[in-house]
């Protein structure tokens, strides 16, 4: 949630100057299109046709030639060369990554051979075919022809492809074998993933040469600021990363993107890099994102287009007027999805009621199996092992009536009868071996397993207790979260492959590199050196894929690696982010369509009974909503009419206190000031050069005037609460409120800790002295800060329910698998020794950074995984509040404009 917020203003600085640099660039592009220059004419070339079948065979163009195999069946050249081409690239690509390894298991060979015989049969193939097309373009018109080809962009990688790795047989050069790696890029003919850069970099040049230029400036200024700063830093360390202007410009460069890797800055090191984060990360990461959000936006407009045209289905069909007993023990099932806490059947109310339960039964299970993971915490024979018990036994048999009840009812689920199991045998296996169904099972059988004294119960006792964890996941049946992701990657597949293949390529490309510059790197980092981490592409790509998300847990390397990072920075790390960012917007669009056919099933599904009762409901809400209303306004306007009789006075104080008068807004702006100056003399005296240059006496005598006249303006709100409309002439209303709240607490500890010197009480101020920060919350009077934020998050709850939902499941599951992998590992120092500890780390990783980074093989999976979907899944509510901040700020703007 802070991230989010965090975020608003250097997100705001940068969304503005970016809009700015569009919209001028849109009133240039007008102006050609005015005087009949079309821009984009002037830079595009007419492309190559070549009219060779083969030759378009080759390039994917299907049914171009095809030879039939038997009556029913034909084989496409197209599809053939495709498949082909998957093959050989994929063991080219595969024989280059174990060929890096230096002890390869013996069990491997006859795999590597297989392997060694493809990817010579791939270099010949490819060669061929770069030759054939060379020959191909010569023979259609003339040389030129062919030298187009060569120096065109799917030429230097057919060229590339073909001719390095066949000079790796002569001369056998590591540097000459990664080139194996850009035969990945062949398949752009036929998924066109990166042919759409070019369009982006077209479209953007505007943004990309005004945001660009003014990102290099900033990145050498502010790099000449912290070599200034930092060169004479105490720590050696520090100082060895600003010991010239150059060797600072790559860690102002982490700074600039969003990244932190150190912090023992000096004073002033501090405030540049903090002024960094507010202004220049806005500016900087501009360019960064260009490549990453046009893509995205182009695969998103692609599918808009794709979905209009789509047939709509017809709606779900209305149920009968009378339900049998199954069909009622399946609606109770449902829960909140089909039943009404305010119906007049009292068994909707509690089947809401049950699902509740359920609910909180699941989270009770959840934390005592984290807890379970503390050691010390339910020895044998203790109290808390007693609890820990009758929960789990309470949680089983509930959980067990649940399970039959639902195999009893899913007869009556619509979706097994559209799948084709019309029996209700054929019903129930289908329910008893879907994921659902597996997930009950194992969440219960634990228990069962323990209760029958079974072998395996002791064997595996710690796996299967993290079983119980994964109970959060039988939430999907109510709160629908994992089956949206099955319905976002179905509906966007072509979008999910085009983007995972642009990823895919970028990761496997920068890991080359990676490998190549710093497999020999001595560099030591964590008792471990950068050879270690880097020696072979295995150990690689977790490392490469972490820098591409954009952290950097590792900054030592060679300057080789450096330019590397650097380009990744520059046009990998938005690409690698599209499908966590397709994966995110997919989510929250399919929770809205799901929503809403959700309520239309209600609609549908209601008898006429039911639709007239509803009806009737629904106006005597409205109606009893608007006589309370009306009776308010004529209450309030009453109650006013008496105040202006009987309290004068309090009206005048309410009209000072409300910048009604001259004097009221001169006594608010010096609040504002008297606020400001608090909070800096609250951080001015944690520093001794401060306290000492102005004096305690100054600084207790500051104090306590400070406290006095807040004093003054909580008492004369008090006062003149039951005199103000505000507060609808209740002073319960403002004490209650949020400003009364922030009132009290910014002056009560002053008084407190007065009342206990006075006393001789024995105390500490540490924490008197910190409650004065909280004086900056008055400034909500000034800027509506915390209400935007209310008005935020009323609009966006419905989406924080379910993408909070699925938040929770990435964190706990994957807090569950970095303790099943890395509790015993000792680079971790700890860090995984139980469940409390990893969902701490678990979390960090999740906001994007890995401040652990060294783990082991079943770790790093765990890593690729949290890199690819896991950090885009966590960060939708965060993304959520956002987006509902920056509109409900839209709005108040433009009700402003009105």
């Amino acid at each position: 949630m802070g991230a989010a917020v965090m975020a608003i203003p250097a997100g705001a600085l940068g969304n503005a100057f970016s809009e700015l640099v569009e919209k001028e660039m849109n009133d240039e592009e007008a102006a050609e299109q005015q005087d009949g220059v079309d821009p984009e004419a002037q830079t595009q070339k007419t492309p190559l046709k070549v009219g060779v079948d083969t030759v378009r065979c080759l390039d994917g163009e299907r049914e171009v030639k095809t030879y039939p195999v038997t009556e029913d069946f034909a084989v496409d050249l197209a599809d053939a060369w495709f498949i082909l081409s998957v093959l050989l690239v994929a063991a080219s690509s595969l024989y280059f990554i174990l060929g890096t390894l230096r002890n390869l298991p013996s069990r491997l060979d006859e795999l590597l051979f297989v392997l060694a015989v493809l990817d010579v049969i791939a270099t010949v193939t490819f060669s061929v075919e770069y030759i054939y097309r060379i020959r191909a373009a010569s023979s259609v018109s003339s040389g030129l022809s062919s030298l187009r080809y060569i120096v065109s962009g799917f030429g230097i990688i057919d060229g590339l492809c073909a001719l390095i790795p066949a000079f790796g047989y002569v001369y056998p050069k590591p540097f000459l074998r990664a080139f194996a790696t850009l035969r990945i890029l062949k398949l752009e003919r036929y998924i066109g993933a990166f042919s759409s850069f070019k369009q982006i970099l077209w479209q953007n040049r505007a943004v990309l040469s005004v945001t660009g230029g003014a990102a290099a400036v900033m990145w050498v200024i502010f790099s000449t600021l912290m070599y200034y700063a930092e060169r004479k830093n105490p720590d050696p360390e520090m100082a060895s990363h600003y010991s010239s202007v150059s060797t600072s410009m790559w860690v102002t460069l982490l700074n600039l993107s969003g990244e932190a890797p150190l912090c023992e800055y000096t004073t002033a090191g501090k405030f540049i890099s903090a002024l960094m984060g507010l202004i220049g990360v806005g500016f900087v990461t501009i360019p960064m994102g260009v490549l990453g959000s046009g893509f995205q936006d182009l695969l998103e407009q692609e599918e808009e287009a794709t979905a209009s045209t789509a047939p709509k289905k017809p709606g779900p069909a209305v149920e009968p007027q009378w339900m049998t007993f199954r069909q009622l023990v399946y609606k109770f099932l449902q829960g909140s999805a089909a039943n009404q806490v305010e119906d007049l059947n009292r068994w909707e109310a509690r089947a809401v009621y049950f699902e509740r339960l359920i609910f909180f039964t699941i989270f009770v299970t959840v934390m005592a199996a984290i807890m379970e993971t503390v050691d010390g915490f339910d020895p044998p024979g203790s109290f808390n092992r007693q609890v820990l018990d009758v929960i789990e036994i309470m949680a089983t048999l509930l959980f067990t009536v649940e399970y039959g009840l639902r195999y009893f009812s899913a007869p009556e689920a619509p979706e097994w009868a559209a799948r084709g199991y019309v029996s209700d045998s054929a019903a129930r296996w289908s329910f008893a071996t879907s994921i659902s169904s597996i997930i009950d099972l194992c969440a219960i059988a634990p228990y069962y397993l323990a209760l029958c004294g079974s072998s395996l119960a002791d064997q595996y006792d710690g796996e299967l207790r993290m079983l119980r964890i994964f109970r959060l996941l039988t939430l999907d049946k109510y709160i629908p979260s994992v089956s949206l992701i099955g319905r976002v990657f179905a509906k966007h597949a072509k979008d999910f492959q085009m983007a995972a293949y642009a990823s895919a390529s970028l990761w496997l490309i920068f890991s080359a590199l990676m490998w190549l510059t710093e497999r020999h790197d001595t560099t030591e980092v964590d008792d471990l050196t950068m050879a270690q981490r880097y020696g072979t592409m295995f150990s690689a790509m977790p490392y490469t894929l972490v820098h591409l998300t954009g952290d950097y847990p590792l900054i030592d390397y060679d300057f080789p690696a450096k330019c590397v990072l650097f380009l990744a920075l520059l046009f990998a790390v938005g690409v690698v982010s599209v499908p966590t960012g397709l994966l995110a917007s997919g989510f929250t669009q399919e929770l809205k369509k799901f929503r809403a056919e959700e309520r239309q099933k209600r609609v549908d599904a209601a008898t006429t009974i039911e639709r007239a009762i509803i009806s009737y409901l629904r106006r005597r809400r409205l109606r009893k909503i608007t006589e309370e209303t009306k009776a308010q306004s004529m209450n309030l306007k009453r109650q006013k009419d008496i105040v202006k009789k009987d309290n004068p006075n309090k009206i005048k104080m309410v009209d000072f206190l409300e910048q009604k008068t001259l004097a009221g807004r001169v006594w608010k702006k010096v609040m504002l000031l008297l606020i400001i100056l608090n909070v800096l003399a609250v951080i001015g005296e944690s520093m001794s050069w401060v306290k000492e240059a102005l004096g305690s006496d100054f600084l207790n005598g500051f104090e306590l005037m400070s406290v006095l006249l807040f004093t003054f303006e909580y008492l004369a709100n008090v006062w003149s609460a039951n005199a103000n409309i505000r507060y609808c002439f209740h002073r319960r209303n403002y004490t209650l409120s949020f400003f009364g709240i922030v009132d009290l607490v910014t002056v009560a500890p002053f008084w407190v800790q007065s009342a206990m010197y006075l006393s001789g009480m024995q105390f500490n101020a540490f924490i008197f002295r910190i409650a004065r920060l909280l004086r900056i919350l008055q400034l909500e009077d000034f800027v509506e800060s915390f209400t935007l934020l209310d008005d935020a998050w009323r609009s966006c709850r419905e989406t924080m329910v379910a993408t909070g939902f699925m938040a929770l499941l990435v964190w706990v599951c994957g807090a569950v698998l970095f303790y099943e992998f890395e509790q015993d590992n000792p680079a971790m120092e700890g860090a995984f020794k139980d469940l409390p500890s990893s969902m701490y780390f678990t979390i960090i990783f999740l906001g994007g950074e890995w401040a652990k980074i060294d783990f082991t093989p079943g770790g790093k999976i765990v890593c690729v995984i949290y890199c690819v979907v896991g950090i885009g899944l966590y960060g939708i509510p965060i993304g959520a509040v956002f987006e509902a901040f920056s509109d409900v700020l839209a709005d108040e703007e433009k009700a402003e404009d009105e």
